[in-house]
């Protein structure tokens, strides 16, 4: 289920980076251009493809972050319940 759920957000904030560029956050220009340099872009073809991996890789890495502290926060939340629960029990 959590694969599901990291591969729907990872293409939803995907698309909401691409329509609304200003919310994603921009690389230093030394980085840009060591990138394009390491890739070898030669055009504006490759320069955009190169951003395309850039975006779904910033998505991918947010969508894991965000998956992973919401079911952190679920067991969390689980745990405390469960242990008032036998605390209540108790008396």
């Amino acid at each position: 289920m959590r694969i599901i759920f990291t591969i729907v957000f990872t293409f939803f904030l995907y698309f909401l980076f691409i329509n609304f560029p200003g919310f994603l956050p921009k690389l230093p220009e030394s980085a840009a251009i060591f990138v394009v340099e390491l890739f070898g872009a030669e055009t504006q073809e490759q320069v955009a493809d190169i951003e395309i991996l850039y975006v779904l890789t910033l998505s991918f890495i947010i969508a894991i972050m965000a998956i992973s502290g919401c079911f952190w926060f679920r067991q969390l939340l689980t745990s405390k319940i469960s242990n008032a629960r036998e605390r209540a029990g108790r008396r």
